[in-house]
């Protein structure tokens, strides 16, 4: 089981802390290291499981819909040369303000 092989500690959730770049404190350091335990043993409970040898038939059960082209009114390209372009660049209005 995956979950064996892994030493769960203090450490760990700090390494894990510092690659996500969040700031823990202690305490939810220590709340996270029970959830991260909760976590991996229940995907070692499911690994456990016996799926069985059966051919799944159906995926969906129930309505569901046809799938409709709809015809698009603009293209990118017409959207496109409906752009102001300069110096071969496409002009758009400020994103960013800083």
């Amino acid at each position: 089981m995956p979950a064996e092989n892994i030493e769960l500690n203090e450490e760990l959730v700090d390494k894990l802390s510092w690659l996500s770049r969040i700031k823990l404190s202690e305490e939810e350091k220590i709340k996270l290291l029970a959830e991260i335990k909760i976590i991996l043993s229940y995907i070692d409970e499911i690994l456990t499981l016996e799926a069985g040898s059966e051919e799944i038939t159906h995926l969906a059960q129930g309505r569901v819909r046809e799938d409709i082209k709809l015809n698009s009114t603009e293209t990118g390209m017409e959207l496109l040369h409906q752009s102001i372009i300069e110096d071969g660049y496409v002009k758009a209005p400020k994103v960013y303000k800083g």
